[in-house]
């Protein structure tokens, strides 16, 4: 029995004894293997033990058997970020993007695409100061299942603007990169087309650029592999015309008690979920933002008045509604 430490970007051969390195690499063993996550502040590990026995018969293992093996059991370390050093490759002013390490095919190469969204949309080059957007960037690239993908929000100096907040806690991390700057990170593992989704809170004012970088790949990580995909939203200006945001409900969202004392709760239809909120004043100030807790949010800090509510689906839809609070 031999254990190993195993975090992502390191070859799992790479990381054994040399005589059983030799052993893996001569495919003339056989591989037990039972693996133990556990979460640390910097990265989700995975300790992994090996058992290695020689085969009593002609029977020869595929060396990327072995390996689609380790990482069909120790999947959930895909969604490992990796160290600060590789952070904040989107391809912002100042960066590269992640085709400086992983560079054996082309940036945004054919066949694939990453693609910024957000609810409500941002058209015409303007964005609504102080509106909470569900940001959803699609990565895809088939038949690959590994992805990872970087987003930064800056201003025109490149400094962070706006307020990032997680909606996945499972695949989304937001840590400060060597650049100084704020980057969230999400890794994902088992589909061809991925869904990366956080919410974001407008300035009040100045401009604003989104710049996004993924890398896909066969779950085989580390060393140059892989496809970079890049997007951008850039010199966005604030709108100062915005307005109260018009109410619309397809039925997805029920809210009751309406008016409201101290909890406002909220009832979706079918499987969709609400993923964050934002609260708006009558002035069309955004005054609370966050994520439900058993489907409730606590109102106790709003003074009494009319307000809108803006509810962000796993749908990716945007559901506004009006509540009183007494």
């Amino acid at each position: 029995m031999f254990s190993t430490f195993y975090r992502p970007g390191i070859s799992l051969i790479d990381s054994l004894p040399y005589s059983l390195k030799q052993n893996v690499r001569a495919e003339k063993v056989r591989l037990r293997i039972k693996a133990t996550l556990f979460k640390s502040n910097t990265s989700l590990q995975c300790i992994i033990n090996f058992t290695f026995s020689r085969l009593k018969t002609k029977t020869m293992i595929n060396r990327n058997t072995i390996i689609l093996l380790v990482f069909s059991l120790a999947a959930l370390n895909m969604a490992a970020p990796p160290p600060p050093d590789m952070w904040a490759h989107t391809g912002a002013p100042g960066e590269v993007t992640c085709v400086s390490c992983h560079n054996t095919h082309p940036l945004n190469d054919a066949g694939g695409f990453l693609k910024i969204n957000t609810t409500p949309p941002i058209t015409g080059g303007l964005y609504l100061p102080g509106q909470t957007y569900l940001v959803d960037e699609t990565f895809t690239r088939p038949p690959l299942i590994s992805y990872q993908c970087s987003t930064e929000i800056i201003d025109s100096t490149g400094h962070n603007t706006g307020t990032m907040s997680i909606t996945d806690s499972a695949s989304t991390y937001l840590q400060t990169a060597q650049s100084g700057r704020i980057c969230l990170w999400a890794g994902y593992y088992g589909d061809t087309l991925i869904h990366c989704r956080f919410s974001w809170t407008a300035p009040l004012s100045g401009e604003v650029s989104f710049y996004a970088a993924g890398v896909a790949n066969d779950g085989l990580i580390g060393g140059s592999r892989g496809y970079v995909s890049t997007d951008s939203l850039v010199h966005l200006k604030p709108d100062n015309s915005s307005a109260l945001p018009v109410l619309s409900n397809d039925g997805t969202i029920e809210v009751y008690p309406n008016p409201a004392k101290n909890l406002l709760r909220i009832k979706t239809a079918g499987d969709e979920k609400v993923l964050c909120y934002a609260v708006l004043n009558i002035n069309a100030q955004t005054v609370k933002t966050g994520s439900t807790i058993n489907g409730t949010i606590s109102i106790n800090d709003l003074p009494s008045g009319m307000y809108w509510l803006q509810c962000f689906t796993t749908e990716s839809k945007m559901q506004v509604v009006q509540f009183v609070k007494r």
